[in-house]
């Protein structure tokens, strides 16, 4: 069997579990190579945002990653107030048989 080289990039946000709006909070976004080879060249992006827009984002340009090897970066950013309600969604009429 033959094992094809290949990078397998993945992305990991940690984020606390709850948070009032008006507080400053931080986000670990981590970078892990999970592959067989070095991911090299790599570029993209993470927003953190909700229904209501984008709180922030965090972007990586030219990354190189070994096998098995991580890269972190924080973001510190304000809660932003609530946000207005997702519109809601109309369901067709449910069918009943007679």
């Amino acid at each position: 069997m033959v094992v094809e080289p290949r990078a397998d990039v993945a992305t990991t946000i940690s984020l606390p579990a709850s948070a009032t709006a008006g507080t400053v909070v931080t986000a670990t976004i981590t970078w892990t190579n999970n592959g067989t080879s070095t991911a090299a060249n790599v570029t993209g992006s993470v927003v953190i945002g909700t229904a209501g827009g984008v709180i922030t984002t965090a972007s990586y340009t030219t990354l190189t990653l070994a096998v098995g090897t991580s890269v972190s970066q924080t973001l510190t950013f304000t809660v932003p107030r609530a946000w207005p309600a997702a519109p809601a969604r109309s369901r067709p009429p449910r069918r009943t048989r007679t």
